[in-house]
């Protein structure tokens, strides 16, 4: 598992950046979209006390997916749409963590801004955090 998060942790950021640099407005609106479903999820899970872990993690997987689909390289987006798929289980253990969750859906927010403004840097940069913050989640809830 370290070893996708350590692939992961290298070439998502540049798929990000490429993301911001090339994705059209239609590519761009439909990771919004995702975005905007995490965190209605994420809200009505809060409002209700329901488990929608289910639903935030494949608006997770769709905001990802996006990003790598829309950064215009077939070989950053043939290496992680695979390994993101094989990471599943440890996604969905992490988004059980309510704090984790909402942190999550907060960087993809950041992110998908930096995607908005076609700050490549930024969009990459931000990419790098999440992912280390994801592995360091799953690692905690290893440990316990």
């Amino acid at each position: 598992m370290i070893d996708y998060y350590a692939i992961r942790i290298r070439v998502e950021p540049l798929a990000a950046g490429n993301c911001a640099k090339f994705a059209d407005e239609e590519a761009l609106a439909a990771i919004g979209e995702a975005l905007d479903m995490q965190e209605y999820y994420l809200k009505k899970e809060d409002d209700e006390g329901v488990d929608y872990s289910e639903k935030i993690k494949d608006y997770d997987s769709l905001f990802h997916e996006l990003i790598y689909r829309n950064c215009h390289s077939n070989a950053y987006m043939d290496t992680l749409i695979p390994i993101h798929k094989k990471m599943t289980k440890y996604r969905k253990a992490s988004v059980r963590k309510v704090s984790r969750a909402h942190d999550s859906v907060k960087e993809h927010r950041e992110i998908y801004n930096a995607l908005k403004e076609r700050d490549a840097e930024g969009a990459g940069e931000l990419v790098r955090k999440h992912v280390a913050n994801a592995r360091d989640s799953v690692a905690a809830t290893d440990e316990e």
